[in-house]
């Protein structure tokens, strides 16, 4: 931990929960603490967002103690200027099937910058849409059968929403010019 720095522990006892209000030097440090990419945000009992490390890097680069980064401009030093919003929460009691199936039909269909999955006993844990993404990326490379078997079900997707299919052949693209 950096000299001179010390984390305080949050009423409750725990020290890995960030409020709105708390600075981003606190998330940095507890970022850093539990070696995480992310942490969630929480008002009383209420989880409002995610900061990642990625926000606090970005900001980091860019300011120089003592000047302003933009048009003499103060940098906002809480959360919650940089924490991302609205966020989900799942209550992982089910299976990490059903868990990792809610994430992805809820990430489809919301604007949901990341999930808190909730589990007695542990810290919550933080899965972006990135995540999911990622995710998928290996599945479909450890199975071309499944890769191929998704393609062709977003294909069939994109048609449905009549977005132009990307393997569509020289000829099948001029017959639907001339339409």
């Amino acid at each position: 931990m950096a000299k001179g720095l010390k984390l305080e522990i949050a009423p409750d006892g725990h020290q890995n929960q960030l409020e709105p209000n708390s600075s981003v030097a606190r998330a940095f440090l507890l970022l850093k603490q539990m070696q995480s990419h992310y942490l969630p945000v929480k008002i009383g009992e209420e989880w409002v967002g995610v900061i990642s490390m990625l926000e606090i890097q970005k900001l980091m680069k860019h300011y120089r103690p003592g000047r302003s980064v933009t048009h003499g401009d103060s940098v906002p030093k809480t959360v919650s200027h940089y924490m991302k919003t609205p966020i989900k929460i799942l209550e992982a009691g089910k299976s990490s099937s059903e868990t990792l199936k809610t994430m992805a039909k809820e990430a489809a269909e919301k604007e949901f910058q990341a999930f808190v999955i909730l589990k007695p006993e542990h810290p919550p844990s933080v899965v972006t849409k990135q995540d999911l993404l990622a995710f998928l990326a290996a599945l479909l490379e450890e199975s071309p059968e499944r890769a191929k078997l998704y393609s062709e079900r977003l294909e069939a997707v994109m048609v449905e929403r009549r977005v132009e299919p990307m393997h569509l052949s020289q000829d099948s693209q001029e017959g639907s010019e001339a339409k």
